[in-house]
């Protein structure tokens, strides 16, 4: 049944994730199955019942751009995310990636795992690979994936507008920031050939020279209430590639400015995807419900990784808290 590429399995559809014993027959030396690691922090999950979110068959991996899995048989199951607890307190909380081998279609399986699993239960589940360097599913992404011709990546999206994993709207937007960027950096190529004192590339935000950008502390806790700036007034925040002391605003955060969110958690720990770097970043945190949506440069990734936001780029709201009602006063 598990090697029917997941073909069974549809978002929506109920599943038990197996017992330790049952995915530890899957694993290899490394902890991983075909390259994706079953994670340390995934033992809590044994035994439990969930919704498929989503089927994987794509995702954006740093450094290599779009790629896609060896089979199609990754998921994303509801509100299934990393806490990081075995990974240093990591707090992206990316969403926890399972082959279809770690699942059971029957979700009326009673059979399920003791919450003490240890990890020698199920074998040694790595962490770490080298000294300094993290082994989670993102940072083995790479590995786990291999990469898409231009054709496919296109049939992707297609497929993904006809299934209505990706807003025609949204899509159209995307193409068009897309193409203005090709066209504008096309301009500059050829103005290059026929004039040499021109730059090679033009600036992404030529507006802002600075080397060094503004650091605004507003002390965000999870539960606070912010409001995104507008666009005009982050730029003002970012220098000449974008970026705010290292973290550049992408453009699927374009969608959310002007809109209110609450906070999520701070971002005070992360590990690098590129290289598995464990890094300390500051006055950064996570929004509720604001992830990114793919897209075009990812395809519809249906990961929904959270966003990224400085505090120089929110603005705290203070809202008044009720007032306690006096005895005998009417609601």
């Amino acid at each position: 049944m598990n090697s029917v590429l997941g073909e069974n399995l549809k978002p929506g559809m109920p599943v038990r994730v197996k017992s330790a014993t049952e995915i530890a027959a899957t694993l290899d030396g490394q902890g991983t199955l075909e390259g994706l690691p079953f994670m340390p922090e995934m033992l809590q999950f044994c035994g439990k019942r969930f919704v498929v979110a989503a089927r994987l068959d794509k995702t954006c991996v740093e450094g290599c751009g779009v790629r896609q899995f060896q089979r199609g048989d990754v998921f994303i199951l509801e509100g299934v995310r990393c806490d990081g607890q075995s990974h240093r307190g990591c707090a992206v909380s990316c969403a926890v990636l399972w082959k279809r081998a770690w699942l059971s279609g029957d979700s009326r399986d009673q059979h399920v795992c003791s919450h003490a699993i240890t990890n020698s239960e199920i074998g040694a589940l790595k962490a770490t690979s080298d000294p300094g360097v993290m082994f989670c599913q993102s940072t083995q992404l790479r590995r786990a994936t291999r990469s898409v011709p231009p054709l496919r990546l296109a049939a992707f999206l297609l497929k993904d507008l006809v299934s209505g994993n990706a807003n025609p709207l949204a899509v159209t937007r995307a193409v068009a920031r897309e193409l203005r960027s090709l066209v504008v950096i096309g301009w500059a190529v050829l103005s290059l050939r026929r004039r040499k004192d021109l730059p090679a590339t033009p600036r992404r935000n030529p507006g802002s020279d600075r080397s060094r950008t503004p650091v605004i502390v507003l002390g965000l806790q999870p539960g606070d209430l912010v409001h995104v700036k507008t666009k005009e007034e982050i730029q003002a925040t970012l220098d000449s590639h974008s970026k705010n002391r290292g973290l550049k605003f992408t453009s699927p955060m374009y969608p959310y400015c002007g809109g209110t969110y609450r906070v999520r958690a701070r971002l005070d720990t992360v590990i690098r995807e590129i290289d598995g770097k464990l890094m300390q970043i500051h006055n950064t945190v996570l929004l509720e419900d604001v992830v990114c949506k793919g897209l075009v440069r990812c395809v519809a990734c249906p990961r929904a990784q959270y966003l990224w936001w400085r505090e120089a780029w929110l603005t705290k709201l203070h809202v008044k808290a009720p007032q306690p009602k006096t005895a005998g006063e009417q609601p």
